[in-house]
C-alpha cells in the first residue's frame, strides 16, 4: 500500500510541476515599449529603510499595453559618500524619477531598476524606450552633477553641448555644465537621450556629484524623449569586439637529438705472460 501511495505522489508531483514556478520561465516575457511614456509616479517602500542603502521601492503600472502591465522595483543598490535626501521629488514632473542627493567629492547613489510583470515579481524584458537625463548642471568645473548609465545602444546630445562625456569599461558618464539652472528644466546644453532597443529586465543608473554639493535635484525620464534637442548628434555605443580566436601556433616537433651510443670501453684482454721454457741444464 505504501509503495502505491509513493508512486501516486510521484506522478502528481511530475504533473503539477509545470504549473508552479516553471510555468512562466524567468524573463520569458518581452514588452515592446514602442518609445511610449512610462510613468514613475507614487513610489511605495516595500522593504528596507527609507532613503537608505538596500531600500526597495515599487512603482505600479509604469506602462501598460493590452494585457501587459509593467511595474518597476527600484533598489538603492549602493550609497557612497552621499545621502539620499528625497527618493523621488514629486513636486513637479510626477512621471519622472527625480531623487535629491547631497554628497561629498565623487559621492554617488547607485539605483537598480527591475522591470516586472504587473502585480508579480516575474521579470519582464522591455525594449524600445528612451532614457533622458535632464538638467545635469553644477556650480563650477570641479562641482558638477553626473549620470552614469550602461547597456544602451546609442545616445543623442546637442551640438554643442556643455556636458563632459567619458566612458569607463561598460558605462558612460555625463558630467554636467558648470552653472546651475533654476528648478528642473530640460535644456539642450545639459541633457542626453539614450536609446535602449534590446530587451533588458534590469538596468543600473549611478547619480552623483564630482564635488561636495547639497540637495542636488536629478531628473530621469523613461519611455518617450524628455525634451527636444536643437541640433542632435547621434553617438553609437561601441560594441565590444570579441578577441579573435587565435589558433595556437603549432610547436615544431622536436627532433630528438641522437644521443651517441656509448661505445663500451674495450677491456684489454690480458695477454698471458709467457712462461719461459726451461732450458735443460747440459
Amino acid at each position: 500500500m505504501m509503495k502505491r501511495f509513493i508512486a501516486l505522489l510521484t506522478v502528481l508531483t511530475m504533473v503539477a510541476s509545470p504549473f508552479t514556478a516553471s510555468a512562466i520561465p524567468a524573463e520569458s516575457i518581452i514588452a515592446d515599449m514602442n518609445f511610449a511614456m512610462m510613468s514613475f509616479d507614487a513610489p511605495a517602500l516595500t522593504s528596507g529603510q527609507a532613503n537608505k542603502q538596500g531600500a526597495v521601492y515599487k512603482y505600479n503600472k509604469v506602462f501598460s499595453k493590452g494585457s501587459i502591465v509593467v511595474d518597476v522595483l527600484v533598489t538603492i543598490n549602493e550609497i557612497s559618500n552621499a545621502t539620499v535626501v528625497n527618493f523621488d521629488n514629486e513636486a513637479n514632473n510626477k512621471t519622472r524619477f527625480q531623487p535629491v542627493i547631497t554628497s561629498g567629492n565623487e559621492g554617488f547613489v547607485n539605483f537598480k531598476f527591475d522591470f516586472v510583470l504587473g502585480g508579480t515579481n516575474t521579470p519582464v524584458r522591455i525594449k524600445n524606450y528612451y532614457l533622458t537625463g535632464i538638467d545635469i548642471d553644477g556650480l563650477s568645473s570641479t562641482k558638477r552633477e553626473f549620470h552614469e548609465i550602461s547597456a544602451f545602444n546609442s545616445y543623442k546630445v546637442n551640438q554643442p553641448t556643455q556636458l563632459v562625456i567619458s566612458t569607463n569599461n561598460a558605462s558612460t558618464r555625463f558630467a554636467g555644465r558648470t552653472t546651475s539652472l533654476d528648478g528642473i528644466v530640460f535644456h539642450d546644453s545639459c541633457a542626453y537621450i539614450a536609446s535602449y532597443t534590446q530587451p533588458i529586465s534590469t538596468t543600473t543608473i549611478k547619480l552623483g556629484n564630482t564635488g561636495a554639493m547639497d540637495d542636488r535635484m536629478f531628473s530621469l525620464n523613461f519611455g518617450e524623449p524628455g525634451g527636444v534637442l536643437t541640433n542632435p548628434v547621434d553617438v553609437i555605443t561601441p560594441t565590444p569586439t570579441p578577441a579573435p580566436t587565435v589558433a595556437p601556433t603549432a610547436l615544431p616537433t622536436a627532433v630528438p637529438t641522437a644521443v651517441p651510443t656509448a661505445v663500451p670501453t674495450a677491456v684489454p684482454t690480458a695477454v698471458p705472460t709467457a712462461v719461459p721454457t726451461a732450458v735443460p741444464t747440459a
